[in-house]
């Protein structure tokens, strides 16, 4: 399946004129329009959204600014929450949540299934680090990890609203379909379903294929090494379950006739451990770092 699109690079290093701004503004202003019909998301399940995260929380907007990234090719927006309770990961009083776009003078960037965070309201929200700001933290499935929580006004009772799109990609599950009203229920049962989903064992079922390149290698003796990889792309091999880009895969090798063998045993999923079973047949030399291939568990 197709992961979450990011948003492209639309702006150039440098000092421009006036006039290129203008005229970039405007190509830019094309380009948005071809990106955003392009924009698609794997539908994800909340047993998926958790184990994906590394941070489960709730929280409220504290306040919210544009501007441009590190490498001035991107306006980004930056969220900052303050936490109001922590399920899952060791979460910080506050978190800053980074996503693509946002308006900076008269420069409106637009990408279709970012969360539009309203100012002081509450959110139960599914993140995990922004790889290219450790310090910040991105929604995980874009507008699908971010769940608003609001007072039923006749009942008083706290609830939470899911996030709804049409830009998923591939068919409804089963059952299912993408609604173009939020459905709601009670933020405790809310709560507990996710609770739930943080102990509940990943089970990574067999034949599922892992594309991985392979970090470390170090020998444990004759004819045996210790193998570390890590995963190449996200992996979705059924609906509860999801195997994020960067998961670490651990295995060993031992050598016999000549040829190698490669034992994977686990992944590593946002610090929990799901336990494989996969071998590979390998000729002449031991593998080594940076080498890519792809293992199929039994």
């Amino acid at each position: 399946m197709k992961a979450p699109t990011r948003s492209p690079g639309i702006f150039r290093r440098g000092t421009q004129s006036a006039f290129s701004l203008a005229a970039l503004a405007l190509g830019s202003a094309l380009l948005l329009s071809v990106s955003a019909s392009a924009t698609s998301l794997v539908q994800l399940s909340l047993q998926q959204l958790t184990q994906a995260a590394s941070n489960v929380l709730q929280g409220h907007v504290v306040s919210q600014v544009s501007e441009w990234n590190a490498s001035h090719t991107e306006i980004v927006t930056l969220t900052t929450i303050a936490v109001d309770a922590n399920t899952k990961g060791n979460t910080p009083s506050t978190v800053v949540v980074e996503q693509p776009g946002g308006t900076i003078g008269h420069f409106r960037v637009y990408v279709p299934g970012t969360v539009h965070f309203f100012p002081q309201s509450r959110y139960v929200l599914f993140l995990e680090h922004a790889p290219a700001a450790p310090a910040h933290y991105r929604v995980v499935g874009m507008m699908q990890g971010a769940y608003r929580i609001y007072r039923d006004q006749r009942t008083g009772q706290e609830r939470v609203m899911t996030p709804v799109g049409h830009f998923f990609y591939g068919q409804p599950r089963a059952g299912g379909h993408v609604s173009a009203q939020p459905e709601t229920m009670p933020l405790q049962e809310f709560q507990q379903k996710v609770s739930s989903a943080v102990t509940k064992p990943i089970v990574i079922p067999s034949g599922t294929a892992i594309p991985i390149v392979i970090r470390s290698v170090s020998f444990d003796g004759v004819g045996r090494i210790e193998l570390e990889a890590a995963t190449t792309q996200d992996v979705y091999p059924n609906t509860q379950t999801v195997i994020p880009a960067g998961s670490l895969v651990d295995g060993w090798g031992s050598k016999s006739a000549g040829r190698w063998t490669l034992h994977w045993t686990a992944v590593s999923i946002r610090g929990r451990e799901a336990p494989i079973t996969a071998t590979r047949k390998v000729s002449g030399e031991i593998p080594s770092q940076g080498e890519r291939m792809t293992v199929m568990t039994r």
